[in-house]
C-alpha cells in the first residue's frame, strides 16, 4: 500500500531519474518501467489524483501520465495521436510533434504486448482460425528474423482486440518447412507482413496450434465429401469446433487447408445437432492425395451407392453413379477427376447410369487441370442422344 508521495516516488521514480543508456529514449525507458498495460493501469489509478506542492501542477511522470491518460481515458487514442501529429505538423514546436510520435510508438508497443501476452490465448486461437480460412500469397518480399527472406510470403489476415476497444489488423505468415507441421508462424502487425515497418511481434510453431494433428493427414472425411457431393463441396463435421470432442476435427480441417487439399467455400450446411458445418470443397491436390491413400474403394463400398465404368484409351475408371467421383482407376492415378453425371443423364435419358459402360467420347468430365472436357457432339447428333444397339 502506497500511503504517501514519498512511497509513490520510491516505487515509481520520477522520469528525470530514469536510467540513461547512451542516447536517451523515453519510450524504451517507459517500456522497461512498465511491462504491460496492467502495470500502467495500477500506476495511473494511484497517481492520477495526486497533487505535488510547489510544482505548479507538474507531475514527476509527464510522459507516463500522458500515455496512461490516452490508454485508459480516450476512446480512440491512436486516432487522436495521428490527428495531433497532423495538426502540429506545420507548428514551429518540433518537440511537440516528436512527443506525439513517441506516445504513438509507446502505445503501439504496449498494445502489442497486450495482444501477445493474453493469458487466455485468444490471439493464438485467432491465428488458428485465420489459417483455417486459407492462405493468401503476397507479391512483396518479407524479411524474417535471422535474415531469412520470403520472396512470395503465404499469410493469413486476422483481427485482434486492441486498446480502447479498437481492432488491430494483423497477419500471420507461414514460413514453410519441408514437413508442414515443422513450419513456423510469424505474427506481424498490419494488413500485410511488414506493412508497418516492424519486425514480427512473436512466432509460434505450427505444431503448437495443431496439437492433435499427426504427421499424416486424416483423409477419411475429405474422401466422404469427394464421393458424396456432386460438386465436391459439403459440410465438414466438427470443422469449426475446438475443445472436447471437436478439437481434432477443427485441427484436421485446418491441416487439410494448409496442405492445399481442401478449401472453405464460405458457406455452411445445417447439421442434425441444430447447428451447422462449414462447407468445404476438395481441391485437385486433395483428390490426388485421396487416390494415393487408397481409401476411396472402401468408403464407396460402405456407402453402397453403386458405380459405373468409364473407358479412356487403355485405362478404365470406376465412378460413383450419384456424384461422378472417380472411385478407382486401372492406372496409378486417374487423369479424370469427376464425371458430369447430370450431363450423362441428359444425354442418355432412356437408361440408368450404371447399367452400361461408358466411353470417353460420350461423357463430359473434369480433368485435373480444372478444365471441363466436353463429350463428342457428333456422336450425340447421329444417335439422337441414345446408344446404338450392340
Amino acid at each position: 500500500m502506497l500511503n504517501s508521495i514519498d512511497d509513490v516516488l520510491a516505487h515509481w521514480p520520477a522520469e528525470e531519474h530514469w536510467p540513461v543508456t547512451g542516447v536517451r529514449d523515453r519510450v524504451t525507458d517507459l517500456l522497461q518501467r512498465f511491462d504491460d498495460l496492467e502495470q500502467l493501469h495500477r500506476f495511473w489509478t494511484t497517481v492520477r489524483e495526486m497533487r505535488f506542492p510547489g510544482t505548479y501542477g507538474q507531475t514527476p511522470w509527464p510522459f507516463s501520465c500522458r500515455l496512461a491518460h490516452l490508454a485508459f481515458d480516450v476512446a480512440n487514442p491512436h486516432q487522436k495521436l495521428m490527428d495531433d501529429i497532423e495538426r502540429y505538423r506545420d507548428s514551429s514546436d518540433r518537440l511537440l510533434v516528436e512527443s506525439c510520435h513517441d506516445e504513438l510508438r509507446a502505445l503501439m508497443a504496449l498494445e502489442n504486448r497486450m495482444i501477445v501476452q493474453d493469458p487466455h490465448r485468444r490471439f493464438a486461437d485467432r491465428i488458428f482460425r485465420a489459417l483455417g480460412q486459407g492462405l493468401q500469397q503476397g507479391a512483396k518480399p518479407v524479411q524474417l528474423p535471422g535474415g531469412h527472406v520470403l520472396a512470395a510470403p503465404h499469410y493469413a489476415a486476422l483481427v485482434c482486440d486492441g486498446i480502447g476497444l479498437q481492432t488491430v489488423p494483423m497477419c500471420a505468415v507461414l514460413a514453410l518447412s519441408p514437413k508442414l507441421l515443422d513450419s513456423e508462424v510469424y505474427l506481424f502487425r498490419g494488413s500485410y507482413p511488414g506493412a508497418c515497418g516492424d519486425a514480427p511481434l512473436t512466432s509460434l510453431g505450427l505444431k503448437s496450434l495443431l496439437p492433435g494433428v499427426k504427421s499424416d493427414p486424416d483423409l477419411g472425411e475429405l474422401a466422404r465429401i469427394y464421393l458424396t457431393s456432386a460438386e465436391g463441396a459439403a459440410g465438414y463435421a466438427w470443422g469449426d469446433t475446438r475443445g472436447g470432442d471437436g478439437a481434432h476435427g477443427a485441427e484436421n480441417l485446418t491441416h487439410l487447408v494448409l496442405l492445399g487439399y481442401a478449401e472453405r467455400t464460405g458457406g455452411s450446411e445445417p447439421n442434425q445437432l441444430g447447428g451447422s458445418w462449414p462447407q468445404v470443397s476438395v481441391t485437385p491436390a486433395g483428390v490426388t492425395a485421396i487416390h494415393s491413400a487408397g481409401v476411396l474403394p472402401v468408403i464407396a463400398r460402405q456407402l453402397s451407392r453403386g458405380t459405373a465404368l468409364l473407358h479412356r484409351c487403355d485405362e478404365t475408371y470406376e465412378f460413383d453413379v450419384c456424384s461422378g467421383a472417380i472411385v478407382a482407376s486401372s492406372g496409378r492415378l486417374p487423369a479424370v477427376m469427376r464425371v458430369d453425371v447430370g450431363e450423362l443423364q441428359e444425354a442418355f435419358p432412356d437408361e440408368s447410369i450404371g447399367d452400361r459402360d461408358y466411353e470417353i467420347p460420350e461423357v463430359c468430365y473434369l480433368d485435373f487441370s480444372g478444365a471441363k472436357v466436353m463429350a463428342d457432339a457428333t456422336f450425340r447428333d447421329e444417335n439422337n442422344g441414345t446408344r446404338p444397339s450392340l
